[in-house]
């Protein structure tokens, strides 16, 4: 089966489809590092530079216009809750992209992830209604990734439908996986992490969720937020992860989120490490045969925005199986 995907990215669905047995075919993604960083992957599809928004799928010729299964994971940032922003002009202009991309190319099945907040947007409404339209069934849920082997609680909304087989779309019968912790997944790394100190508010936030202060000689095995985490109530429960618990939400780090700040520290036996790309890509399941940019900001927010392959391995072989 052919796969395309629209807001390619890195290929995090990319790697899903392949790892699923699909073929990809070709992906759009408009910003070109990310693309070319994708392009540096993926050497057997072809990767577009160009705006979902207003690309013109009649004019892709055999064997590009007929992918059996299309995927798209529209950028969202105001739906997320770091945000709990309002649905803008921006949105509503991609999702009339995802819909035009539905009604000319008519895949056998279709596949939408993003931030459980879109589903609350007029621009899902839309997407949902074209389906409806062409007649596809179709199916919704949010998963925390965490829950399906991922080592990093993610909760995304997914949704999942079929043209043709109405029993294929259901994708809420997934196999459940035992919990990956976020040391384990990254275990082999860290005798290559870079040294690094805590700084005196992560020293606090270990004391508010341990109840004590800490001396670097007993801290426990734990991964602190490094950046937004701080809050002007307190420190979030969220802010710690501690060794037999999954990562926290793997960040973009773009826009205010200081993009050059490295987003976690990880204490190992009472030293604390820099949470490098490789961590990053670890907690999203991004295979180690992908290879990274070198530079920070652009593969951090190439693996924050991610798919995580495992998660979409796993939606694309329940469709299909059942």
């Amino acid at each position: 089966m052919k796969f395309a995907s629209l807001f390619t990215g890195m290929g995090g669905a990319d790697i899903g489809a392949i790892q699923a047995g699909l073929t990809p075919i070709w992906g759009i993604e408009i910003n070109p590092a990310i693309a070319n960083l994708a392009r540096s992957n993926f050497h057997d599809h072809k990767i577009i530079i160009g705006d979902v928004g207003n690309f013109d799928y009649s004019k892709l010729k055999t064997p590009y216009n007929k992918p059996d299964w299309l995927h798209a994971s529209p950028p969202c940032i105001n739906a997320s809750r770091a945000k709990n922003g309002q649905e803008t002009d921006m949105d509503k202009y991609i999702a009339k992209g995802v819909c035009d991309a539905i009604a000319v190319l008519r895949p056998d099945y279709f596949s939408l992830e993003n931030v459980a907040g879109y589903f609350s947007y007029d621009s899902f409404l839309k997407i949902d209604t074209t389906l409806s339209d062409f007649g596809y069934h179709f199916f919704t849920k949010i998963f925390d990734c965490a829950q399906y082997g991922v080592p990093q609680s993610r909760k995304r909304l997914f949704l999942v439908a079929s043209k043709n087989n109405e029993s294929a779309y259901r994708i809420d019968d997934i196999s459940l996986a035992p919990v990956m912790s976020w040391k384990e997944a990254i275990a082999d790394l860290i005798p290559y992490l870079t040294p690094t100190k805590l700084t005196g508010w992560q020293y606090s936030a270990i004391c508010v969720k341990t109840g004590h202060l800490p001396t670097d000689i007993d801290l426990p095995d734990l991964v602190i937020q490094r950046s937004g985490a701080r809050k002007k109530d307190g420190i979030p429960n969220n802010t710690i992860r501690f060794a037999d618990q999954p990562m926290f939400t793997v960040k973009a780090m773009s826009g205010t989120q200081r993009p050059s700040v490295k987003q976690s520290t990880i204490v190992i036996s009472g030293q604390p490490y820099e949470a490098d790309p490789p961590c990053l890509a670890r907690w999203q399941t991004i295979p180690d045969s992908y290879q990274l940019s070198g530079n920070l900001i652009l593969d951090t927010m190439a693996i924050g925005n991610a798919v995580p392959p495992l998660m979409m391995q796993k939606i694309i072989k329940s469709t299909l199986e059942n």
